[in-house]
């Protein structure tokens, strides 16, 4: 019983390494077991080194869509389902001046952007309710035109298009001020 403890909390130490991301899992090759035992340690050592090297490798894929995202030469941002702003590109601060710390949520950005409350609302509302069915008819947003305030107080025209899954918003926006 002491025997499959031990192996118990190795794999325990395993997985919380692997499921952190800190580096090279522990060496199980060191603890010596008995039959079964010791054919179970084999497969989950090699189990664990398989999910490290995954975990990597999807690591090293996340940063490279963050890059592509923050090279585009377009205003991109990313909002999840709670409406909290996960990314913005640099080519959004230049357009918008906000950094994503200033606009931390839709309504945050939304009061920015839009500073006549009643504007506010309005576009608000159409963009809710064109986001949500082209959520549930699974096509992109159409863009729609809007005026939209940067932080320095220029009146920027801008059209909002872009994509919604389950989880997240996918913002694409274009400044066509002349």
């Amino acid at each position: 019983q002491r025997l499959v403890l031990r192996l118990l909390r190795l794999v325990e130490s395993y997985a919380v390494q692997v499921a952190h991301g800190a580096g090279e899992p522990m060496e199980m090759g060191q603890w010596r077991f008995r039959g079964e035992l010791e054919r179970l340690k084999t497969a989950l050592d090699a189990m664990v080194r398989r999910l490290a090297s995954q975990n990597a490798e999807l690591q090293q894929s996340a940063e490279r869509l963050r890059e592509v995202l923050q090279l585009l030469p377009m205003p991109i941002m990313l909002s999840d389902a709670d409406d909290r702003i996960v990314f913005i590109n640099d080519r959004f601060f230049e357009v918008f001046g906000y950094t994503q710390v200033e606009i931390p949520t839709l309504a945050e950005w939304a009061a920015r952007v839009f500073p006549d409350p009643e504007e506010r609302r309005r576009v608000m509302a159409g963009w809710r309710r064109e986001w949500d069915q082209a959520g549930q008819q699974g096509r992109p947003v159409q863009p729609h035109t809007y005026r939209a305030t940067r932080k320095d107080g220029q009146v920027r025209v801008v059209q909002v298009g872009g994509m919604k899954s389950e989880a997240l918003y996918i913002a694409v926006l274009d400044d066509v001020t002349d």
